[in-house]
């Protein structure tokens, strides 16, 4: 927790209580709150493999990082200001037959949707031991 944020009556930052989220009626209950909070680290390892994957490409690695990190960003902007379903969201990035459907595709049909829910499963199984 940063220091400002420590102070007594100061705002939480919002990685300091991710679970709590302004448009939610009700908070996550706990277990689920910290299996959610657990992928944090694989979506910046998923983010570090796109920087790395450039800069194999010949893109320097301080600006493959530098990239990644804005176009990342500004979609995490898109998240945050959502007003549809996630899945309406990756409609509206995705065009049919595009490069962006060809590589969900690809993710899918490799498993990546189901490796994601097992690993979730176990972090929840491991939370309520």
């Amino acid at each position: 927790m940063g220091a400002e944020s420590a102070r007594a009556g100061a705002p939480r930052a919002p990685l300091d209580h991710p679970g709590a989220d302004p448009r939610s009626p009700r908070p996550l209950p706990g277990e689920r709150r910290a299996s959610k909070t657990a992928t944090f680290a694989a979506h910046l390892d998923y983010l570090t493999t796109i920087a790395s994957w450039l800069a194999d490409y010949g893109v320097g690695p301080d600006a493959a990082t530098a990239y990644t990190t804005h176009i990342f960003g500004q979609l995490g902007e898109s998240l945050s200001q959502r007003t549809d379903s996630l899945t309406a969201l990756t409609d509206k990035h995705m065009t049919p037959g595009g490069i962006n459907q060809q590589f969900m595709t690809d993710l899918r049909r490799d498993g990546v949707p189901d490796v994601v829910r097992r690993a979730l499963d176990r972090v929840l199984a491991r939370l309520r031991k």
